[in-house]
């Protein structure tokens, strides 16, 4: 999964896939493992105040892409994002792909539009 969504963000359709859409494929199957996945996001700055947000550059699109939030499944301590070839440790995720630490936020409110088997 990880390498097929490996450039830019697109499948091999040519479609631009969604961080959100992705983060639940993934939760989906690990909860079809018997896995108990998590969606956490990230944005750097208050989203009450548009203008304080800071863009997130991820690192291996060499500065191609900014976005100013990334959602991506969590499970067991791994962050899953098909971004990056392996599945990451939490602790060093956010220096790894954006270059600086970022609090991450709460989203499992969107696990909810995952159907189970």
């Amino acid at each position: 999964m990880h390498n097929q969504l490996a450039g830019d963000y697109r499948g091999p359709d040519g479609y631009p896939y969604d961080c959100a859409i992705v983060a639940l494929w993934v939760a989906k199957k690990l909860r079809d493992d018997g896995k108990d996945p998590h969606i956490i996001g990230y944005v750097d700055g208050s989203e009450s105040n548009i203008s304080q947000l800071k863009a997130l550059e991820p690192t291996p699109f060499e500065g191609r892409v900014q976005w100013f939030g990334h959602i991506v499944c969590i499970n067991e301590g791994l962050v899953y994002d098909p971004i990056l070839e392996e599945p990451e440790p939490a602790d060093s995720y956010c220096t790894k792909v954006f270059g600086r630490e970022i609090q991450p936020r709460d989203e499992d409110h969107l696990l909810t539009q995952i159907k189970t088997k």
